[in-house]
């Protein structure tokens, strides 16, 4: 026997301002009908609240996809047009933990499921904006867009890798003590991802677990080529970009990311307002005070 009730939101916002003030343990499940933008200020909402540890072990989230990015539902198993799938599992209240990280930048607090990034997918999915009537088609066409006009930024970034892949000596393996991340290097796009799938259609992260205690980290180098950059759209969903020779991956619990400059070069079609932002489950963050990105010591039970 279910009962439910029905929200509607009608602004930016809404959904945070619900979970925030009204939600209570006395509701099972939130049942998030919209894309990751809704989930992230229903997440927002929840973990914001000084209730926030009684409200994740009472409360669930499940997912219907009908947004243009759909990486959390992607990542637990759900097509985007799988909507009775996705109310099924909803009303059989199966769940699993799902690892949050927290962003700290000055004196605001965020909370993060799915992705934090910063240049060429930060640009890509901010400046696709402005196509958004085109559904999931837009963030080819800004990718398309920044592959042409290629941008490269100066970051520093500090904290500690405690697993690495590829041509390092561990080939994934958990290292002890981790190894010291702190230098300052020019970059094609960072990538912090909790979930594998960034959108339902790029495996941002293959080796991400929704629930192993790290986030991965994947920094395509400055040197990354316009082929590269075009062989990581063409095989997105596949991705086996982070294999690239121009391409950091490594998984840890902590990271300190700081833009350094603008982005170079600037193009006379460049969109100020898009550009050289930093981007967190798909909403913009101006990149003028650091990112203090690291583990959260909550996890949200979420349907799957």
């Amino acid at each position: 026997d279910h009962s439910a009730t029905l929200l509607r939101t009608c602004a930016t916002g809404h959904a945070r301002q619900w979970a925030f003030e009204e939600l209570t343990t006395a509701v099972d499940i939130v049942l998030c009908i919209g894309g990751d933008g809704t989930s992230f200020e229903i997440v927002n909402g929840i973990l914001s609240r000084p209730d926030a540890a009684d409200i994740v072990e009472n409360v669930a989230l499940a997912i219907v996809p009908a947004g243009s990015g759909n990486g959390l539902s992607k990542s637990l198993g759900l097509g985007a047009q799988e909507v009775e799938k996705a109310v099924a599992v909803a009303i059989r209240g199966n769940t699993t933990a799902l690892d949050i990280v927290k962003v700290i930048q000055g004196s605001a607090t965020w909370y993060s499921f799915l992705f934090v990034a910063y240049g060429l997918i930060a640009d890509c999915d901010i400046e696709s904006e402005a196509y958004r009537l085109l559904g999931p088609l837009r963030f080819y066409i800004a990718a398309i867009v920044r592959i042409l006009a290629k941008r490269r930024y100066r970051i520093r970034l500090q904290g500690f890798a405690h697993k690495e892949f590829k041509d390092l000596k561990d080939s994934g393996l958990e290292q002890d003590p981790a190894r010291s991340v702190d230098s300052e290097f020019e970059i094609t796009g960072f990538l912090a991802c909790n979930c594998p799938w960034m959108t339902d259609e790029f495996l941002s992260a293959p080796k991400a677990c929704i629930n192993d205690g790290y986030f991965d980290v994947a920094v395509g180098l400055g040197s990354m080529t316009r082929w590269e950059m075009a062989r990581m759209l063409l095989e997105a969903e596949i991705g086996r970009y982070v294999d690239f020779p121009s391409v950091q991956y490594f998984k840890t619990k902590q990271v300190r990311l700081e833009a350094v400059g603008g982005a170079r070069p600037r193009y006379p079609f460049d969109d100020l307002r898009r550009m050289g932002t930093f981007d967190l489950d798909g909403e913009a963050f101006a990149a003028d005070v650091p990112l203090d990105i690291s583990m959260h010591t909550l996890q949200l039970r979420v349907c799957c």
